[in-house]
């Protein structure tokens, strides 16, 4: 059992707590909570020095807790065994397995930087196409509603996504897979879209 599980898309929304530590929520396509990740807490996240970048996240899910170590190689662990990395390659970057197969590729957005989201392209080891991991900067809030309202199952009025806030470094990001995924990849894949909105992670051609 992965974080994805069977499903094919995966909706992360930045957020903040009282702390000033981010969080991320997961939603699927009809807008049910998958999980959350959260910042972990300390004195520089409290006073605002630490606005995402590199940072530990403990994401709960079905009754897991993985942990994140975002960074330039971000690393994932469950109970202290690792999962996978996240690591950077050829102008964007690869996911690994522990032993440093190759599971997946992440190819950098071709277009716009401003104002627009970001299509990274996922593939697989052999170049075939697996989907998309789209990161959406903090310019991109109408971009990101005309998304949700089109793909989620039924109208939701109430997804709070605070557009206006000042200090998050990224409003979120979408998985769109053309297929289920299973084993490492699923949980590695679900934990991208943690790690691409909060460094944040994106890539450009």
């Amino acid at each position: 059992m992965t974080v994805l599980n069977s499903r094919t898309k995966l909706v992360a929304t930045v957020k903040r707590n009282a702390a000033n530590a981010l969080r991320v929520e997961l939603a699927d396509a009809s807008a049910q909570p998958v999980g959350e990740a959260r910042q972990k807490s300390g004195l520089g996240v409290l006073l605002g020095f630490k606005n995402g970048g590199r940072s530990t996240y403990n994401l709960a899910a079905d009754g897991r807790m993985l942990t994140i170590d975002v960074a330039g190689t971000t690393a994932v662990s469950e109970s202290g065994t690792e999962i996978g990395k996240l690591v950077p390659h050829d102008g964007a970057a690869r996911f690994d397995d522990p032993s440093g197969a190759v599971l997946a590729y992440l190819r950098p957005h071709v277009g716009h930087k401003a104002g627009e989201p970001w299509k990274h392209p996922l593939l697989t080891p052999q170049g075939q196409s697996l989907g998309t991991l789209t990161l959406f900067p903090t310019s991109s809030s109408a971009e990101l509603r005309e998304y949700l309202d089109r793909i989620v199952d039924q109208v939701i009025l109430d997804w709070d996504i605070n557009y206006n806030s000042l200090r998050l470094p990224a409003l979120g990001s979408v998985l769109d897979l053309e297929q289920p995924v299973s084993g490492r990849l699923g949980d590695l894949l679900a934990c991208a879209c943690v790690d691409s909105c909060v460094l944040p992670r994106g890539y450009t051609a």
